[in-house]
């Protein structure tokens, strides 16, 4: 469908049945439209229509109207703005294919690079998803927007996030043949066999890179859950691989998750589960009872500034979870780090007495050798 777009020498956008309020401003647009092209002619104004020469032109047009005609300009163009022809996903495709456009309300038609400057003309700031649709309707204002610089997967969700489609895979679906890094992947197509939560693992797995670690899915989002998350997407899919249990980052690798999802923008001071669980935490506290856990890992976060002193819920610091779970080469890179060894949680104990407790004898030795204190 985008190369139809493409090819067509001009598209015609259909905004519905005309109003009084509607007909009214299309015939002033159509009169700044003629205007334009009456200026344009002009040997002496060849270059292209600046923005000031837009206002004069436009001022030329409006000059006889009152403030009530004015004000029913601006009533007109709200409305259509607000037709239902704005939200619906497939448009965007046709819009930003389209070398050239016509919008038509009933019977009165204009150039779409005319009406995509009428906003600012009458001092209307659209929401921003309709901004974003006259953004890249065709005309010098598209050339200089950030369509042309910026139109990867993740710019195109998150501009376009509040559009509609009767099925929700359409609000990803309707954006892959516009979207810049798209082209020649083999992780993210239309395919309508696959269920929302597919999909929408599908695109996040292509937006972090994760089809790098050929992982399963491990979290059932809905469309709505990616485009609230879409801002800070590595932060919270790092949370989904603290929250589904140690058995499958095990197999996967903790290590390779938290590197790739660093890689792409997670932020560790920022990622916190409803347990006040750090990727450290859950590092130190996790795999089998007294081996090294993910020792890997532990020495991954460490080294990118990882909160030494986090605590969980119970007030437990990441060497407290190590200690008390027997893990003993985790315990010495947080004791290298400087991790205080006396640090009590909401227990009143300490990682030596849980060390004691769980009956791992190497890790109390090493905390008593590093000075740890017996209660």
């Amino acid at each position: 469908m985008g190369s139809i777009y493409s090819k067509a020498e001009r598209v015609i956008i259909w905004l519905g049945e005309a109003m009084y309020n509607t007909d009214y401003v299309m015939y002033y647009i159509k009169q700044l439209e003629e205007e334009s092209v009456k200026y344009a002619s002009d040997d002496k104004n060849s270059q292209e229509i600046s923005d000031k020469q837009w206002v004069d032109i436009w001022s030329v047009v409006v000059r006889d109207l009152s403030p009530d005609q004015i004000a029913l300009l601006v009533e007109g163009l709200q409305s259509l703005l607000h037709r239902s022809w704005f939200k619906r996903v497939w448009i965007i495709q046709e819009t930003g294919n389209a070398r050239a456009a016509n919008i038509v309300c009933g019977g009165k038609p204009v150039s779409a690079s005319i009406f995509a400057r009428m906003p600012s003309l009458l001092g209307i700031t659209p929401d921003l998803h309709c901004l974003s649709i006259i953004d890249i309707m065709p005309g010098p204002l598209q050339e200089s927007s950030w369509w042309v610089e910026k139109r990867d997967l993740r710019t195109m969700l998150d501009k376009f996030r509040n559009s509609e489609a009767t099925d929700s895979r359409d609000k990803i679906f309707a954006l892959l043949g516009i979207s810049s890094d798209i082209h020649g992947n083999n992780i993210l197509k239309a395919d309508y066999r696959k269920n929302l939560q597919d999909v929408v693992f599908d695109t996040i797995s292509f937006l972090l890179n994760l089809n790098a670690l050929h992982i399963r899915r491990f979290f059932n989002w809905t469309i709505s859950d990616l485009f609230r998350n879409l801002d800070v997407l590595a932060n919270e899919v790092l949370k989904c691989a603290m929250d589904i249990g140690n058995e499958w980052l095990a197999q996967e690798g903790y290590e390779a998750v938290v590197k790739l999802l660093l890689e792409n923008g997670a932020q560790l001071e920022k990622t916190k589960d409803a347990w006040d669980w750090t990727p450290l935490l859950w590092a130190a506290a996790n795999g089998h009872d007294g081996e090294n856990g993910h020792e890997a890992a532990v020495k991954l976060l460490l080294g990118k500034g990882a909160q030494l002193e986090a605590k969980s819920r119970y007030g437990r610091t990441p060497l407290s979870w190590a200690a008390g779970q027997g893990h003993e080469a985790v315990v010495k890179l947080l004791l290298e780090k400087g991790s205080q060894l006396e640090t009590k949680d909401k227990y009143s104990q300490t990682p030596l007495s849980w060390a004691i407790e769980n009956g791992h004898e190497a890790v109390v030795k090493l905390l008593l050798e590093k000075g740890a204190m017996k209660s």
